[in-house]
């Protein structure tokens, strides 16, 4: 008898491990940026496998929470926040219950935003508005619409804006 013929296995996807308030890790995928003195490693299992290092992002401290939160709602939600719920998204980030990915991915997918009925580059250019204060250029539009209709297509958006140079760029300038 012949012997069966071997399928090679097709490599998993990239994956890392962003930080969390609980334990229990959030697993996406994010495009290699810099390291900087925050970093997590990024284990790429193939069949040697690579490791990158990307920033954490769990540095809850130096953001005014105020004012990103009422730019998530103008932009995402096109309203002023209101004070219970804008309560609600600074209490959880302040106590490190959550972190700013978890921010944003609730957000986004709060009944309010989903009821928008925006479409998958409409998502993509709200998030580049919200977070980096622009609309998606044609290669990040094009790269991020790779990833429609996973599950975790908003988290991996949302991941690799805030673990961007560019992201850490105007958090810098707005810290100073």
């Amino acid at each position: 008898a012949a012997a069966p013929e071997e399928q090679e296995e097709e490599p998993a996807e990239p994956s890392v491990v962003t930080p969390t308030a609980t334990p229990t890790p959030v697993v996406t995928e994010v495009p290699a940026v810099e390291p900087s003195s925050d970093q997590v490693t990024q284990v790429t299992e193939q069949a040697a496998p690579s490791v990158t290092t990307v920033p954490v992002t769990s540095d809850n401290e130096s953001y005014d929470i105020d004012s990103v939160v009422t730019r998530l709602y103008r932009i995402l939600l096109d309203r002023d926040p209101d004070e219970t719920g804008k309560a609600y998204w600074i209490g959880r980030f302040e106590s490190g219950e959550i972190t700013m990915i978890e921010l944003v991915d609730g957000i986004v997918r709060s009944p309010e935003y989903v009821s928008r009925s925006r479409i998958d580059f409409e998502i993509i250019n709200d998030l580049y508005e919200a977070l980096l204060s622009r609309e998606a250029d044609e290669t990040g539009l094009n790269h991020w619409l790779t990833f429609a209709g996973n599950e975790d297509f908003t988290v991996k958006v949302i991941t690799g804006i805030i673990c961007s140079s560019e992201y850490s760029k105007i958090r810098e300038r707005s810290e100073n």
